[in-house]
């Protein structure tokens, strides 16, 4: 059988409950909130070779490739059939990333 509470012992075994998730709470290592942040961004001169970069640095000039990491859509450019018009939508929607 289970014992009989009264209003103001309920209150206090739920108050107790809480008291103990919010000290749970604060035990909890301080960067585990941080963890789900995107890492930062890497600099430029990471992604650029070290040969290149003091190639250019000395006055060398060089052929380098450059990759975005976003890519616009055109994926609508292959059905257009005049060059003229298919130039002008990757144009137009070049510098546009979806």
């Amino acid at each position: 059988m289970h014992p009989v509470v009264s209003g103001s012992g309920r209150r206090r075994t739920v108050l107790g409950v809480v008291l103990a998730v919010l000290a749970g709470l604060l035990m909890l290592p301080a960067g585990t909130a941080a963890s789900a942040a995107p890492p930062p961004p890497v600099p430029w001169q990471d992604k650029v070779s070290s040969s290149l970069r003091s190639g250019l640095v000395a006055g060398k000039t060089s052929d380098f490739m450059v990759r975005f990491a976003d890519r616009a859509d055109l994926s609508k450019a292959a059905t257009i059939k005049d060059w003229k018009e298919r130039g002008e939508y990757g144009s137009a929607t070049g510098g546009r990333s979806s």
